[in-house]
């Protein structure tokens, strides 16, 4: 009974996230084959050949994290090209719709460099953006093991000189 009123939420999101995906899918080449049951929402990421872009998925979803949007990528047979959501029972409609603008807005931010920058053929601007992506993180997590092994360290040689 205490779910009762969280259920009754799914009719009320369901065609929130049916509509966004329809949206996305409209003003975004790459997004297709959307699906909706429910709370569960799924889109799938291809290239500009149609075919599976895995890589474009995993920035899509490093980058919504960064917004603060949860989102998960498919890995059925090792393509994870298949974006996926599912929000908690409890969200409110104010928070969906504010999470798929954060998605149009990671959106806007691959796929508008991607169209006026030149690359070369053979490697896309989201191979581009997922290693300056990697490469940024590493370096920022580089930084953090260095501070803080350097603190842990110091501290050890104090204790073992005066101890």
């Amino acid at each position: 009974k205490e779910l009762e009123p969280s259920l009754k939420n799914v009719n009320k999101l369901s065609p929130i996230i049916r509509e966004s995906f329809m949206q996305l899918e409209k003003k975004y080449p790459c997004l297709r084959n959307a699906r909706v049951m429910g709370l569960k929402g799924a889109i799938d990421i291809l290239d500009k050949n149609g075919n599976p872009d895995p890589q474009g998925a995993d920035l899509i979803v490093s980058k919504l994290l960064e917004h603060g949007v949860i989102i998960s990528n498919s890995r059925y047979r090792h393509l994870g090209n298949t974006l996926m959501i599912q929000p908690p029972l409890i969200i409110t409609p104010k928070q969906l719709k504010k999470s798929f603008r954060e998605f149009d807005l990671v959106l806007q931010e691959i796929y508008h460099i991607k169209k006026y920058e030149h690359v070369p053929e053979e490697t896309t601007q989201i191979q581009l953006d997922v290693r300056h992506h990697i490469k940024r993180k590493m370096h920022i997590l580089r930084h953090h093991i260095r501070h803080h092994m350097g603190h842990h360290f110091v501290r050890k040689m104090r204790r073992n000189r005066h101890g």
